[in-house]
């Protein structure tokens, strides 16, 4: 990858890209499995910016209060001693590293200036109070620019997953149709009675070339360079419970599916109608945070595709407008609708009936 190419993913991973460059980036990126994986290895080299706090806030006034500290200080440290020099009282203000280079300099005033001695304390001697101003300068810059850092990566993140659900959303509706209007259905109970089995599904049918697609670069899978989808098959020759269950829990990386629904006593998988407020998908739901929302974005929004394919972010995990939790069902459940209108996006692991037989 050249250079120009590594900048502006870096660009575009920090927000510094105007509206068409971005548009750019993300066109290539759609079409590009290479450039993907160089986004997410440059995602992960900035991750030591992490460990900066998220929430915290300049103190009002910093920047200007830091620009007048390091004036004054400046005026008054640059000052040459009036002994340092036969010349200071035509020169009251020459800086300590300009008579460095004048005493070093041969010509004909030479003889009148003294040679600078840095070892003894001269004029090229670093200050104490410049070391002072040189910290005051740095930790005006790392309280201004980490913030802005870290909610610029963060930008990158959701509009990278919005990306992402984007591809699979472009999926699913080719999958329905070749397969009678229905999207990969979820078994009712077995071996692959799980939400995540959607991805298997897709890999299978050669509409998931690249699996990291259904990795949020907001989730803890991020890191994860080992990360694979199994094959349908591989789920069913899988004798030991416990690698079972940490298939089920990983294939669908870090993305919830649609859970179907109950129709007369009987399930059913989700069929693509198009809806423009039918949730089929979205950032896998927590079963510790308020309402199920994702942990994938810090708790604090989740992205949702739609049937009709378009994505939202959404602060909470209730439509606009709608009494309808996307990751419950109208009884409040975790498992499948209650009707064929009722959505609900289960994690990875879930079944879409209360205690489906695993085998």
């Amino acid at each position: 990858m050249t250079e120009p190419a590594r900048e502006q993913l870096l660009g575009y991973l920090l927000g510094a890209l105007d509206d068409n460059e971005q548009a750019d980036i993300e066109n290539i990126l759609n079409s590009d499995a290479e450039l993907r994986r160089e986004l997410a290895i440059l995602n992960r080299s900035l991750a030591p910016l992490d460990a900066v706090p998220r929430e915290f806030t300049p103190p009002p006034g910093l920047a200007a209060r830091t620009c007048a500290f390091v004036a004054a200080s400046t005026k008054s440290t640059a000052v040459l001693p009036p002994e340092e020099t036969e010349d200071a009282q035509a020169t009251p203000l020459l800086a300590p590293a300009v008579a460095a280079a004048a005493a070093t300099t041969p010509d004909k005033h030479s003889a009148k200036m003294k040679p600078v001695d840095s070892a003894c304390g001269g004029a090229g001697r670093v200050r104490w109070q410049d070391s002072i101003v040189a910290a005051g300068i740095m930790v005006a810059a790392c309280g201004l620019l980490f913030p802005a850092i870290l909610d610029s990566r963060e930008h990158a993140r959701l509009m990278q997953c919005q990306s992402n659900l984007h591809h699979i959303g472009t999926s699913l509706a080719e999958y329905s149709d070749t397969h009678g209007g229905n999207f990969p259905l979820v078994p009712e109970k077995g071996k692959l009675a799980a939400a995540g089995y959607y991805a298997p599904q897709l890999r299978e049918s050669g509409y998931l070339p690249d699996v990291r697609q259904v990795i949020c670069p907001g989730s803890d899978l991020a890191d994860d360079d080992q990360f694979t989808v199994p094959y349908p098959e591989e789920l069913q020759s899988t004798s030991c419970p416990q690698k079972l269950a940490e298939m089920k829990r990983r294939m669908g990386g870090s993305y919830g599916y649609t859970l179907g629904h109950m129709n007369n006593g009987r399930y059913h998988g989700t069929k693509n109608l198009h809806r423009e407020n039918f949730a089929i998908m979205a950032d896998a739901p927590s079963q510790d945070l308020p309402s199920h929302r994702s942990h994938n974005h810090g708790g604090n929004t989740q992205n949702v595709l739609f049937e009709d394919g378009h994505v939202e972010s959404m602060p909470t995990a209730e439509l606009m407008g709608l009494p309808d939790n996307v990751f419950t069902n109208d009884n409040g459940e975790v498992a499948a609708g209650l009707h064929p209108d009722d959505s609900v996006i289960g994690s990875s692991p879930s079944a879409p009936v209360f205690n489906a037989s695993m085998q």
